[in-house]
């Protein structure tokens, strides 16, 4: 059920990128710095640990840009495609 789990943060992943663009600055931050602290289980394929440690850097760059009120623009779309990119590569295991 390793993929299970793995289907399960991702999913949750992506729906707390999209909760956060909508939230406040601050509120962005402590959201998507939540999602780098959530790392592949131990039993996860080689594949699904990369996709999935690629979008926790791209989840942390987000975080970090968000916290420095000098940048207007943050990465949005490289955390959401990192986010989709592993949840199409867990539904390409699973179909």
């Amino acid at each position: 059920m390793v993929d299970g789990d793995s289907l399960i943060k991702a999913r949750y992943a992506l729906t707390v990128l999209k909760i956060a663009q909508t939230s406040d600055r601050r509120t962005a931050v402590r959201l998507v710095d939540g999602l780098t602290r959530d790392f592949a289980h131990r039993d996860s394929s080689p594949e699904i640990t990369r996709a999935h440690e690629a979008a926790i850097a791209e989840f942390a760059k987000l975080a970090l840009s968000l916290s420095n009120p000098l940048n207007t623009v943050a990465p949005w779309s490289a955390a959401l495609d990192a986010a989709k990119r592993w949840l199409g590569l867990l539904d390409e295991h699973a179909g």
